[in-house]
């Protein structure tokens, strides 16, 4: 008898997860901290993707899924801005190892990702639930591979 494996799914929403995380970030930057400033930011963004990923059932596993995912949404949307604004805050989460940033350049990279955000809930409202998976090669192989591990689980 095949046995059934459930995903777990967040606890909370990964809407309520990008506004409290972009709220928090806010806070960090007045409180100086630059490293969680940066996460906080870089996870607001994570999570807004995730958003528009899960409503269309693509895979979003990995920070490489994440920029994969980034790219597709600009190329659907015909916004050159979501691929490009989520690399500058994709140096954030760098920043959270290296923690050379300085504090003017967190803000503005912040000013960034809220644009970002709101360009992903545009895309989330007007982009049709069954839109089409990223294509990108790797992405599908990717995709592939987390299938079969969830199939032999199950088996």
């Amino acid at each position: 008898m095949a046995r059934m494996v459930i995903a777990e799914k967040p606890i909370t929403s990964h809407s309520r997860h990008r506004d409290r995380l972009f709220a928090h970030s806010k806070e960090m930057i007045a409180n100086g901290d630059r490293l969680q400033a940066c996460e906080k930011i870089w996870g607001s963004v994570a999570h807004a993707l995730k958003v528009v990923a899960d409503r269309r059932d693509w895979s979003y596993e990995s920070h490489v899924d994440a920029l994969v995912i980034a790219a597709h949404v600009g190329r659907l949307t015909n916004d050159d801005r979501v691929e490009l604004l989520f690399r500058r805050v994709q140096d954030l989460h760098g920043n959270f190892y290296a923690d050379t940033l300085p504090m003017d350049a967190i803000k503005r990279t912040r000013a960034d990702a809220q644009t970002l955000l709101k360009l992903l809930k545009q895309a989330n409202r007007e982009l049709p639930r069954d839109a089409p998976m990223p294509t990108d090669a790797r992405y599908l192989e990717r995709v592939r591979r987390r299938r079969r591990r969830v199939e032999s689980q199950a088996g």
